[in-house]
């Protein structure tokens, strides 16, 4: 939805919003197998599982914006903005045929049902200003300010069999748990542009102070406070009309978001997850080179890029002193990283397109101090990439068809090693009414009775493969 209202040719007041909300449920059936390191089988069993998710992303916006008579390009805008994310999960598992013991069954019952209601609420005030003062140089501003209020009430439940009546888990009955995040930013930005240079510079400073509470559950409250500078720096030279070459720097935060705070266990099989409300903010260095070429009828764009962490966050797993397997987030990761990507594009009429993108990137992957006793300073490094190709065609009387195909290799972690995937898909649309009503047949990976997905985990305790037929 999107709406304007123009007060004068000075003042504008425009509203806009989505609203993006899905239930799906999920079924499936699987076969667990622990052997010890010398290939000597520990336990077996079946579990059928039935998961019921409920999600979104849902936001509305209202914005002002003020323009002044000296100068047409001068702007002071005003926003405000909400975000509500809800995401519920609703799990029931069966075991059978269980052979062998572990200590790591001993909180799985025959019977099992897990439940958690997660909400995500976010509300943004902004404040800009914008003054190109001549014709080659610019001024900008501005103050942001965000509250995050994420929270969880979960409940686990057991019985040993169907006739029985619901149980509170003794590993973990019930949580509530609260998370409030409060971010507080100023920035100030400075553009300079003549004929073939240009520069773009600015710098931000954001200050945050969060607060965790937990009404129900095992979980200690703390409050966590930080200040960051934040920086950017671009260098673009045009070589023609046609012709662009950048340099730039710049510093990016990535916090980081409720499913990975969340501290609700979820029992999943022969293992435990859980989220880790103690996290920072993530910092990444990156240097990027541009080049692009754009003419009617063709165009590419190629980037070059260097990227630098040092309290990455990402997941990883341990056995615990139960040989219960973990799942968790931490602050764990250094990161070196070296990447191209490229984009082509091609135009032989006006009703047909042909479009390639690719990418391949160099990483090196390091466990941070605090968490090398924990995993035996493990470290990867390895090779990732995709190629992606897109085919157009427009026909008379508002017929298109659209094709397209790809394959790659996802990014690596400090413990997984993936492999290669692909896919292909495409549709065909019929547009009515001038364009204003669009009816589209989709299909993706239609030849398959069932797609197949595998993943190879490599830790030095023990080693995690798992193979998965999705229907």
């Amino acid at each position: 939805m999107e709406a304007g209202f123009e007060i004068d040719s000075l003042n504008l007041i425009t509203l806009s919003g989505f609203l993006n909300k899905g239930r799906d449920k999920n079924r499936s059936n699987e076969f667990y197998s622990m052997e010890s390191s010398g290939h000597i089988p520990v336990y077996t069993y079946d579990q059928a599982q039935d998961n019921y998710n409920n999600w979104g992303n849902s936001s509305i916006k209202a914005d002002y914006q003020r323009g002044f008579k000296r100068n047409k390009k001068e702007m002071l805008t005003l926003s405000y903005q909400y975000d509500y994310m809800p995401n519920d999960v609703d799990a029931f598992s069966t075991l059978i045929n269980k052979e062998g013991d572990s200590p790591s069954l001993g909180y799985l019952a025959n019977h099992n049902h897990q439940f958690n209601k997660a909400r995500g609420k976010e509300h943004t005030l902004q404040l800009d200003y914008i003054n190109p003062f001549t014709k080659r140089h610019s001024v900008e501003g501005g103050l942001k300010y965000i509250r995050r209020n994420n929270n969880s009430h979960a409940i686990s439940e057991m019985k040993a069999n169907e006739t029985e009546q619901w149980q509170p888990s003794s590993f973990q009955p019930t949580l509530e748990y609260d998370h409030l995040q409060n971010i507080m930013a100023t920035y100030l930005g400075y553009t300079f542009n003549n004929k073939r240079w240009g520069l773009n510079s600015g710098l931000r400073m954001e200050h945050t102070w969060q607060n965790v509470g937990y009404k129900q559950g095992n979980g200690k409250d703390f409050d966590y406070k930080a200040t960051d500078w934040v920086s950017s720096l671009s260098l673009s030279y045009k070589l023609s009309d046609h012709h662009n070459l950048r340099l730039s720097y710049n510093l990016r935060l990535r916090r980081p978001g409720i499913n990975y705070l969340n501290p609700y266990v979820l029992i999943n099989g022969g293992s435990i997850r859980y989220g880790n409300p103690e996290l920072e903010s993530e910092k990444h260095h990156r240097i990027i080179m541009t080049h692009s070429y754009f003419t009617p009828r063709f165009n590419i764009q190629s980037t070059l890029l260097y990227a630098t962490t040092t309290a990455g966050v990402g997941e990883y797993q341990f056995l615990d002193d139960r040989d219960i397997l973990n799942y968790t987030y931490g602050n764990i990761e250094q990161v070196k990283g070296v990447g191209m990507s490229t984009y082509i594009g091609y135009n032989p009429s006006a009703k047909t397109t042909l479009s390639m993108n690719g990418y391949l990137s160099y990483i090196d992957m390091r466990v941070n101090k605090e968490y090398r006793e924990l995993l035996n300073n493990l470290k990867n490094t390895g090779l990732a990439g995709s190629l992606f190709g897109n085919f157009s065609q427009k026909f008379g009387d508002g017929w298109r068809l659209v094709l397209s195909a790809g394959c790659g290799r996802q990014e690596i972690t400090l413990g997984k090693h993936p492999e290669l995937f692909y896919t292909y898909g495409g549709y065909i649309s019929k547009s009515f009414m001038g364009d204003k009503l669009t009816v589209a047949l989709r299909g993706q990976a239609f030849l398959q009775p069932y797609r197949k997905a595998s993943s190879k985990q490599i830790y030095p305790d023990f080693r995690l493969t798992q193979k998965t037929a999705l229907l």
